[in-house]
């Protein structure tokens, strides 16, 4: 019998707006009606050299920097933090933790998803046992200063990696909030 589940958390089809402080969530449930969280004070994210790489250097970090510090000092949430060297493949083999930000190519995810977490969770406890964002490579990304400085055509990718880390700490989409960061549309 399978023991984790590994699930698509969400996919941020559009969001609203730049980064914005954290609110109006939903929380994800296993199968058996867990809430599905994390056990430890601090989730530990690597950035693949393809992320890195996705945009003028050091704007992807940046934009993850935004992103992880959007969540923190929220009471029972824990800190996400970047952590140095390169993650393994995404996933989870059933031994290996390691928690991801990929930027993918060739998109295997319908085309207007902006970028993906995939969740690997022990069933009966709820318990997260790995993450990864993954970041469509045929979407438009930018890292915008402010909304004047967005190309119309491009996402903030600082607010789709903020959507993202909701997902990464348990959150689902939030539909009754269009200003709500875990609102499931962008523009």
């Amino acid at each position: 019998m399978k023991d984790f589940c590994e699930i698509l958390v969400g996919g941020l089809v559009a969001i609203l707006g730049l980064v914005q402080p954290a609110h109006a969530y939903t929380l994800t449930q296993t199968e058996t009606g867990k809430q599905v969280r994390w056990a430890v004070d601090t989730v530990a994210f690597r950035a693949a050299p393809s992320f890195k790489a996705m945009l003028d250097k050091g704007q992807p970090e940046q934009a993850l920097s935004m992103a992880v510090e959007a969540w923190r000092g929220y009471a029972g949430v824990p800190d996400l933090v970047i952590a140095e060297g390169e993650p393994g493949p995404p996933g989870h083999d059933g031994h290996r933790t390691g928690n991801s930000v990929h930027y993918l190519r060739l998109w295997p995810y319908p085309s207007e998803q902006l970028a993906v977490t995939v969740a690997t969770y022990e069933v009966q406890t709820g318990r997260m046992l790995d993450t990864d964002i993954l970041v469509n490579g045929e979407a438009s990304f930018q890292l915008c200063e402010d909304e004047s400085s967005c190309d119309e055509q491009d996402y903030d990718l600082a607010a789709v990696l903020t959507h993202e880390c909701g997902h990464v700490l348990g959150l689902g989409e939030s539909h009754d909030d269009r200003e709500a960061t875990m609102w499931p549309y962008a523009s």
